[in-house]
């Protein structure tokens, strides 16, 4: 291995090493296909009908020899992210990985990996690759992660409003329950009636009546 092992980045050996381990039969069609993609988006950037010719043979080159089983599994794999790269708009990328098949593959890559390495110089022409529309739903979860003192805010709305409809069904509960059971609330009424009465005619028993005082006057005076 070469000493540009040591300089890849740990997160393109990552990807490497899943590329590596990932047997995809259509691995070959679909890197010569984004390679073509980009051949495509360069030669309307001006580039001269000739050169964008001269690429177009060193990519079929690389496809015959592919689908011919002429490039062992490592080349198959780095070809593969630096289409990939080249898809993203990441032409470093791309460049370090024709790099190390360079260096460590040129006979395998020598006759193809010209018209690739050109490739790249053009695609640094290429406008920057669109990022991806944030939708509402997606600025509104971003609104969210970043303000935490909002969440917050509506859980406490939230949770006021179930506050009230608890005490709303609180009292709608009260209402029922008197409306069930009318008897309770009249023979209470009824109760605080008698004894009112009552106490009337307790009164009216205890006071003498003109009458009753007349009639003792008119007893002892016939004595």
């Amino acid at each position: 291995a070469s000493d540009m092992a040591k300089k890849t980045p740990e997160k393109t050996a990552e990807m490497i090493k899943d590329r590596a381990s990932n047997q995809d039969e259509d691995l070959c069609r679909r890197s010569v296909e984004s390679l073509r993609n980009t051949l495509r988006a360069v030669s309307t950037l001006g580039v001269e009908q000739r050169v964008c010719d001269e690429m177009e043979k060193r990519l079929s080159m690389l496809e015959g020899m592919w689908t011919s089983g002429k490039l062992s599994r490592p080349v198959q794999v780095y070809t593969d992210v630096l289409a990939s790269a080249l898809t993203d708009h990441d032409c470093d990328l791309a460049h370090e990985m024709h790099l190390k098949l360079m260096m460590d593959h040129v006979s395998e890559v020598r006759q193809w990996m010209v018209g690739v390495k050109r490739l790249i110089q053009e695609a640094r022409n290429l406008p920057p690759k669109p990022k991806k529309a944030v939708t509402a739903e997606t600025s509104k979860v971003e609104q969210t992660e970043q303000s935490p003192d909002m969440k917050n805010k509506e859980d406490e709305e939230e949770n006021g409003i179930i506050d009230e409809k608890l005490d709303e069904l609180k009292i709608s509960d009260q209402v029922e329950k008197q409306a069930e059971n009318p008897d309770e609330t009249q023979g209470m009424g009824s109760t605080v009636e008698n004894s009112a009465d009552n106490g009337t005619e307790e009164d009216k028993v205890e006071q003498p009546t003109a009458d009753s005082t007349y009639n003792g006057s008119d007893h002892l005076t016939a004595e």
